[in-house]
């Protein structure tokens, strides 16, 4: 028994020891390395921010991911995103507004290695490495965009060639010649029958915010949608953690956003908002004791 005690006392150490520095070992090697894309230098004092993930917003407030001090800049002044076609800044509805090269920047504006950003009366050098993920999707898009352009003219070869079959013509911008001079809209397209009988198919997108839990369901429409326990919210909410103004969708040129409006928090898919982020459909938005899923429906209506 003295035999065993005496073991364990060496033994048990020894064993902690090891499953500590393996412990160590794990979390060490696993934690992800941070990876730099590109830098915004501020032109007056020269420091250089980093730009290591997707989406980075910039402005005044603690929260934002590049916090400045300057007073002409707003508290969430603007958000640069990195996507699979290039780099893009979104102006995030700032009072200050924000500029690149000296053009104003309405919503969104592509932005290139050596562009100069004005934000407020700040101005920062933006500088970027070759990616190559953004090179793929820049020549991914341009493939597509000329097979777009190459798509129609090859259907309207096939249907002077056989003017008896019935074809189906791609989304065009302007009709061809063979129609008539009416402008189409750009989401329907053209049957024809050998009767030269012709039909116009409209697909209407709905975006909606279903409440699963009530089974209320709210279609978005305008530029701005409110969301709180307040009276003059568009959207009511009626748990006890809700701000009178919680949340604000607003339209941008991509599609319906989500902005965090009071002290309560705003989660989209688990993470909290800070910047104006974009819906997707199936995004789940928690809001207090609530949650609302965005939902895209698409009718088609001939």
């Amino acid at each position: 028994m003295e035999f065993i005690t005496s073991v364990s006392r060496i033994v048990l150490p020894v064993i902690t020891a090891v499953l500590l520095i393996k412990c160590i070992l794990a979390l060490w090697l696993g934690h992800p390395k941070e990876k730099t894309y590109g830098y915004i230098t501020d032109m007056l004092s020269g420091e250089r921010y980093a730009l290591n993930m997707w989406e980075t917003s910039i402005g005044r407030s603690a929260s934002c991911d590049i916090a400045l001090s300057y007073d002409s800049i707003s508290r969430v002044q603007a958000v640069i995103t990195r996507r699979i076609d290039g780099w893009y800044i979104y102006d995030t509805l700032s009072k200050a507004g924000n500029k690149i090269n000296g053009e104003k920047i309405n919503k969104k504006q592509t932005v290139e290695n050596g562009d100069i950003i004005t934000m407020g009366k700040v101005r920062f050098r933006f500088e970027i490495a070759d990616d190559p993920v953004i090179r793929v999707g820049k020549q991914k898009k341009k493939a597509a965009a000329s097979k777009a352009q190459q798509r129609p003219a090859g259907d309207a070869q096939r249907a002077q060639a056989s003017p008896g079959t019935r074809t189906r013509t791609a989304p065009l911008q302007t009709p061809p010649p063979a129609q008539s001079g009416r402008a189409k809209r750009p989401d329907s397209y053209t049957v024809e029958t050998p009767k030269a009988q012709r039909k116009n198919v409209r697909r209407i997108t709905q975006n909606c915010l279903v409440n699963k839990d009530t089974g209320e369901i709210f279609i978005l429409c305008g530029n701005e949608v409110k969301i709180g326990a307040g009276r003059r919210c568009d959207i009511r909410l009626t748990g006890k953690h809700a701000e009178k103004l919680h949340a604000v969708a607003v339209l941008y040129e991509d599609g319906w956003a989500i902005e965090s409006a009071g002290a309560g928090k705003t989660l989209l898919n688990g993470r909290r908002v800070t910047a104006p982020q974009l819906l997707f459909d199936g995004d789940i938005i928690a809001l207090g004791d609530e949650r609302l899923y965005f939902i895209v429906k698409t009718k088609t209506v001939s």
